[in-house]
């Protein structure tokens, strides 16, 4: 699609759950994303408690392959910027209109192959960013740019552009480090909070990390998260962003931020909860391995079969 995917704009008690939104976005002019809420209101009622203070829901949504060809403009603007700078997975824009303290959830969400960032928040307020899994998100410089050092970009993972009392916990950023930007990123933010999530790099320099977020992150794992099967290439078709038993993502996620269900629809361990959109648990099989005497023996997306061995889904 030339336009964006899916858009939302001046709502409130709005669910966008389990889509699958790919390859939108190429031929707008005007710095299209593939899933976008902006300008949100609480207008309805006043101060609400647990779920329902959420006013937006963005949920379990797999987000790949948006990215823009062309050159974003606007009427507003005296100039183009020679180098495309959009096309994200997931853009809030513009949310800071609040009446009471509603808030914004993104959560469960996997993006992949984006042009420019995973999942990213500008000029908002009371977003919530728990339990995503964002891998290499920068497409467009990575592959349209190949490189090119003016091309360049921070924001590449997970981030957060100027906002108050926005939080970023249990999720996994895995970046290209040839990129030079960084996996978990805040910029202008008023009492951010970075909680208990993994980041890793793929490529030959050395993972960058954003000094605004060092200096206030908490149990921060820089690991490997040992996915199942990550896609082997950019058109990869057969993958799995399950983690392994082995996986540091398991178990060392923060409780005050564990969803109760995972992308997949399964109940997660909300005492000691995985990290990233797929829950799984030490000592769960895979293909072919091991004895299984239920699927519940199995890690997430794979069943036991009648020969007692777990085979994905």
């Amino acid at each position: 699609l030339p336009g964006g995917g899916i858009r939302i704009s001046d709502s409130e008690y709005v669910d966008i759950i389990g889509n699958n939104v790919h390859d939108v976005s190429r031929k707008s002019y005007s710095g299209t994303h593939a899933i976008v809420a902006t300008n949100t209101q609480d207008k309805r009622d006043g101060t609400r408690t647990g779920q329902a203070k959420y006013r937006v829901r963005i949920l379990g949504n797999t987000v790949h392959h948006n990215y823009n060809e062309i050159y974003s403009w606007a009427p507003n603007k005296s100039e183009i910027h020679p180098f495309i700078d959009e096309g994200k997975g997931i853009s809030l824009q513009r949310n800071q209109e609040w009446k009471y303290d509603g808030r914004i959830l993104v959560a469960n969400n996997i993006a992949f192959y984006n042009g420019y960032s995973g999942i990213h928040s500008n000029d908002g307020d009371n977003i919530d960013f728990f339990s995503n899994t964002a891998y290499m998100n920068s497409y467009t410089i990575s592959e349209t740019y190949n490189y090119h050092p003016d091309a360049g970009a921070n924001n590449i993972g997970i981030s957060i552009s100027y906002g108050n009392d926005c939080r970023i916990g249990n999720n996994i950023a895995v970046v290209d480090t040839d990129v030079g930007g960084f996996a978990i990123s805040i910029s202008g933010a008023t009492d951010p909070t970075v909680h208990n999530n993994i980041v890793w790099g793929l490529g030959t320099a050395h993972l960058k990390f954003d000094p605004d977020v060092d200096t206030i992150d908490v149990n921060t794992i820089q690991a490997d998260p040992i996915f199942e099967n990550p896609p082997s290439n950019l058109y990869a078709t057969v993958f799995s962003f399950a983690p392994l038993s082995s996986s540091p993502t398991i178990g060392n996620g923060k409780s005050r931020f564990a969803m109760e269900v995972d992308y997949l629809g399964h109940i997660r361990d909300t005492s000691n909860p995985t990290i990233g959109a797929i829950e799984n648990f030490p000592g769960c099989l895979t293909d072919g391995q091991g004895v299984c005497d239920s699927t519940e023996d199995c890690c997430s997306a794979h069943v036991c079969q009648g020969a007692g061995i777990c085979s994905s889904m």
